[in-house]
């Protein structure tokens, strides 16, 4: 009896403690978007160099195109591109609209993370959870 009992509060323990463990992987990449967001609209190169994983992976928008890395040297070159790509979003009244991605970010607020597999997806963009620590780690353009 006592050794059930014993099992059945360490897998009462185990269970709360991974819920809490994914909880705080939900709120870490929130805090880690608001900061990301923020570093990506005022193009604050230093602040993304922080939350980026390098080389970054920037994928084309099919499979025939070939995957390209980009280090922290091409950042400013790659960037830009990235958020200036326009973007095509259903609107309330289910029509499609263009906007450059840099718009479409502005209008994201909130973000749900995958607590699982440790990766994200918000739009265009890949993230991973390494080490503890959020990253974009590649993103979609339709143009290289």
């Amino acid at each position: 009896m006592h050794l059930f009992k014993t099992t059945l509060l360490t897998l009462l323990l185990y269970f709360s403690l991974s819920a809490h463990a994914a909880s705080a992987t939900e709120h870490n990449f929130q805090a880690f978007w608001d900061k990301f967001k923020a570093a990506s609209l005022a193009n604050n190169y230093p602040e993304l160099e922080k939350m980026i994983y390098f080389p970054l992976a920037i994928k084309g928008t099919t499979d025939d195109v070939p995957i390209k890395k980009y280090g922290k040297n091409d950042l400013r070159k790659i960037y830009p591109k990235l958020m200036q790509q326009t973007v095509s979003q259903l609107d309330s009244a289910d029509k499609f609209i263009d906007m450059p991605f840099a718009e479409l970010i502005k209008k994201i607020d909130k973000v749900d993370a995958s607590t699982e597999d440790q990766h994200t997806r918000v739009e265009q963009f890949e993230f991973s959870l390494i080490n503890n620590q959020w990253y974009l780690v590649s993103a979609y353009l339709e143009e290289q």
